[in-house]
């Protein structure tokens, strides 16, 4: 029983560091993700203002700007789905924590 919640103890304790860990590179991600985003959306605005003007090279440029913005947004939302995976996984383990010191607690007014 003292092995089981020692274990718990242990495994919440680990969770609450991963995801400590994970929070500052899923920030650090976002963060340098919205600078590329903001660096390609300003390049498509100086793009699409002198696009008029410009023949199928500059389409074929607009594309590759499009599919990195594509590519952006899709790791965004992979470090986000992660992020909320590695947050119920830790929920989970306070949740058996709570319930291993309520038991504990239950039976020690036994």
């Amino acid at each position: 029983k003292e092995a089981n919640e020692a274990h718990l103890t242990a495994q919440a304790a680990k969770h609450a560091q991963q995801l400590k860990e994970f929070q500052k590179i899923c920030i650090a991600q976002c963060e340098s993700t919205l600078r590329d985003q903001q660096k390609t959306a300003e390049a498509l605005r100086r793009h699409e203002a002198t696009s008029r003007q410009r023949d199928q090279s500059h389409a074929r440029e607009l594309q590759s700007l499009t599919d990195e913005v594509k590519k952006l947004n899709a790791i965004v939302l992979s470090t986000l789905n992660d992020y909320k995976e590695l947050q119920l996984q830790y929920e989970y383990s306070c949740a058996d924590y709570d319930r291993l010191i309520a038991q504990r607690v239950a039976n020690e007014c036994i």
